[in-house]
């Protein structure tokens, strides 16, 4: 079945030399890999830093500026491209799911930083200048680093300055605050969103992941609302409106495949849903992403 999203790995890219790894300036990355301004997706973690250039990148359909000091963080599955209007640059970094399994105790970690959580709010960020100087250090020592394959605990190295990278985000966004002041409740958001990821598509009631986390509804939507500003059903269908639109990219997929999958039994209550949530129906949605209409 033909999907319009190719999904990329480490060992498609040309420069990929150490295990798990790939550190580039994005100028060269571009120009190696020009097939990257159509719609992909990535198997691995992605996280860049532009110093020049101005344009649009999308991410899971929503659009975002770029400009110097612009920075984004993706997990693995999120669909991005760009548009770019002047000639950009800056540093990136694609590093496995596995590649820090060898350094923390906690094969977790990643998943508790909030902007690795495909949560679009917190992936995005505009640094100040003082930010985006020793974050260019960070990246410029992890570039050397990845492209000197003699050097001793070269890798070592590049995950103490990728987490370095995390923590200097972290104090600047303020956005870890959940997972230190309060770990109880960051686990449990955590453990929520891990189960919607694996159930979303035949549980849509928070009532029944409540039940999973052995907990009051009440309970879940109180703790969603402090901390996400959201109610649990709210997280639950935007996960399963945006698989919806992945699906839709598909165009080899009839809407009542994607209805199927999703674990609607009714083709036009899935429409219904859909038009509901985006104030536009599926067919309609999928249209405007067709590049031969």
């Amino acid at each position: 079945m033909k999907s319009l999203y190719p999904t990329y790995q480490l060992s498609n890219f040309n420069t990929y030399k150490k295990e798990g790894i790939l550190a580039s300036k994005f100028g060269v990355y571009l120009a190696e890999n020009p097939h990257f301004f159509k719609p992909h997706k990535h198997d691995f973690y992605h996280l860049l830093l532009f110093t020049a250039g101005k344009g649009k990148h999308q991410l899971d359909f929503k659009y975002f500026d770029i400009e110097p000091g612009s920075m984004y963080f993706m997990a693995p599955g999120q669909v991005h491209t760009w548009e770019f209007s002047e000639q950009p640059d800056g540093y990136l970094v694609n590093f496995s799911v596995d590649y820090f399994n060898g350094l923390l105790a906690n094969p977790a970690y990643l998943s508790m930083l909030p902007f690795f959580s495909s949560n679009l709010q917190q992936q995005v960020f505009q640094l100040n200048l003082e930010t985006q100087h020793k974050l260019i250090a960070l990246f410029e020592e992890i570039f050397n680093l990845e492209h000197n394959l003699s050097y001793k605990y070269g890798d070592d190295f590049v995950r103490i300055n990728l987490l370095k990278i995390f923590m200097y985000i972290a104090q600047f966004t303020d956005s870890v605050t959940t997972s230190q002041n309060d770990p109880y409740n960051h686990t449990l958001l955590n453990n929520f969103k891990n189960l919607i990821e694996v159930h979303f598509r035949e549980i849509k009631l928070p009532k029944d992941y409540a039940a999973k986390l052995f907990i009051t509804p009440n309970h879940l939507n109180a703790v969603c609302s402090t901390y996400l500003k959201q109610s649990a059903g709210e997280i639950i269908r935007e996960r399963v409106l945006l698989e919806a639109k992945r699906m839709l990219m598909n165009f080899d997929l009839r809407i009542s495949e994607i209805a199927e999958n999703l674990g609607f039994n009714d083709q036009s209550y899935f429409i219904r849903f859909f038009k509901k949530h985006e104030n536009i129906s599926p067919e309609k949605f999928r249209n405007q992403y067709r590049y031969d209409k």
